[in-house]
């Protein structure tokens, strides 16, 4: 589990430095959070950093796709996840509220 999120977080990295392929990169890349996902949530009860991590990434993922919506959706689903595990000081929940305002939503 912890090699797919590394591997869709380095295609995530490295989608935007080469034209050919890009889509399918960060397909594959989206491809690799969904299964990082699905183990956090299925086969680690309890892990609410690691699945707020992932769909946070996700969402970068689809925003820089221009997929805003998409990337909207799963910030609100990370969240709340961020919230239970993190203080309100910390840079990533920081980060993922500046987020938030971007697409004009209030956490």
């Amino acid at each position: 589990v912890h090699r797919a999120d590394h591997l869709a977080r380095e295609r995530h990295r490295h989608s935007g430095r080469s034209n050919r392929g890009e889509l399918g990169r960060t397909r594959d890349a989206a491809d690799l959070y969904h299964e990082a996902l699905e183990v956090w949530q299925t086969l680690q009860p309890g892990s609410d950093a690691l699945v707020a991590e992932t769909l946070a990434n996700l969402a970068l993922l689809h925003r820089a796709r221009g997929e805003r919506d998409q990337a909207r959706s799963l910030l609100e689903r990370a969240l709340p996840l961020y919230d239970k595990t993190l203080t309100a000081d910390d840079p990533t929940v920081v980060r993922v509220h500046a987020l938030m305002a971007d697409y004009g939503l209030r956490p």
